[in-house]
């Protein structure tokens, strides 16, 4: 496992701070809960990590962390990748420009958001290794933390 893919493993494990959307009676509420994750979840590279928010013994989401190599032309090109999907019924926070939104603590999480309920992985975060060592993409790569809004029901309420 490369360094890129290392410190891919390090933001997954920051990103247990989930957003999320209450509504309840009509009205909704924006919060951003913060979970610890004890022990520290390690995705290794080729792996996911199933995220049970509420601990139902249900995935409601799954994170999962990849490497491998692409060929352009006759050079191998090195790339990690580290994404998230949505369980059937849940959704992710999408930025208009593709990908999970990056939150800031204290960002309000509403309805008004674009939610993807759409069961297809969503880039966190993309690094190509050589030739390419500059080449990154996602919300989420070097930027520190960031919160990942969440849509996801138990029971008959939304959060």
């Amino acid at each position: 496992m490369n360094k890129n893919s290392t410190k891919l493993n390090k933001r997954l494990k920051s990103y247990s701070a989930l957003a999320g959307t209450l509504v309840v009676g009509g009205v909704a509420e924006a919060q951003i809960t913060y979970v610890d994750v004890n022990p520290d979840a390690n995705v290794t590279t080729g792996n996911s990590y199933p995220l049970d928010l509420n601990n139902d013994a249900t995935v409601d989401f799954n994170l999962q962390v990849n490497a491998g190599t692409y060929t352009y032309g006759t050079t191998q090109i090195f790339y990690d990748y580290a994404i998230i999907a949505p369980v059937a019924g849940n959704a992710i926070d999408t930025a208009s420009a593709g990908g999970p939104t990056n939150h800031a603590l204290n960002d309000p999480i509403s309805s008004a958001l674009l939610w993807d309920a759409a069961s297809t992985y969503q880039l966190l975060g993309l690094a190509f290794g050589p030739p390419f060592n500059t080449y990154n993409s996602g919300n989420f790569l070097g930027t520190g933390d960031g919160y990942v809004g969440l849509k996801f029901a138990i029971g008959a309420n939304t959060h």
